[in-house]
């Protein structure tokens, strides 16, 4: 009953985290210059989350050697992110800034796999979202993009209540 109340509370802290992160001041104008296409965005979403739920959950159903399939992975990434930038001119600066975040991202992934064998699937996928602390700050520092001062408030609190999450399911196991 305590790991399950616990659990629920870090994941209620986790969800309620990211969404903050995500959170835009309405009164902004859209000034970016970005026209936003959400029928794309949810296609990439939806495939992305299927396989990235696929790749975790199948290392864990089959007790397949994390560290055998990191080179294999790491190939499937370079030939899925040529896939969906096809026709696209996106040998960009922000698109090298970005390969440094990937390879970050690399490394937690390649952490979260180990962490797997020691505490198990639900408790190091879940602290391994707490990235997203790193990847939202690194967006911002690192590749430019503007949030007002309210934005950056809803960043704040978003990363907080990630990182009390983390901590709460770190104290789980």
């Amino acid at each position: 009953t305590r790991q399950l109340g616990f659990g629920f509370l870090a994941l209620l802290f986790l969800v309620s985290g990211v969404v903050f992160t995500s959170l835009r001041d309405k009164s902004k104008a859209d000034d970016d210059g970005i026209k936003e296409d959400r029928t794309e965005g949810a296609k990439t979403l939806i495939v992305s989350t299927i396989g990235f739920l696929l790749y975790t959950v199948v290392v864990t159903l089959f007790s397949v050697n994390t560290k055998a399939m990191i080179l294999p992975q790491a190939v499937g990434m370079v030939l899925g992110g040529f896939i969906f930038s096809y026709r696209k001119n996106s040998f960009e600066k922000p698109m090298y800034k970005n390969m440094l975040t990937g390879l970050f991202w690399g490394a937690g992934n390649f952490c979260m796999f180990q962490a797997t064998v020691l505490v198990g699937l639900a408790i190091s996928f879940s602290l391994a979202q707490s990235g997203i602390v790193i990847s939202t700050f690194g967006s911002i520092f690192l590749l430019g993009e503007k949030k007002t001062k309210k934005e950056m408030g809803y960043v704040t609190i978003g990363s907080i209540l990630v990182i009390i999450g983390s901590i709460i399911l770190g104290m789980l196991k």
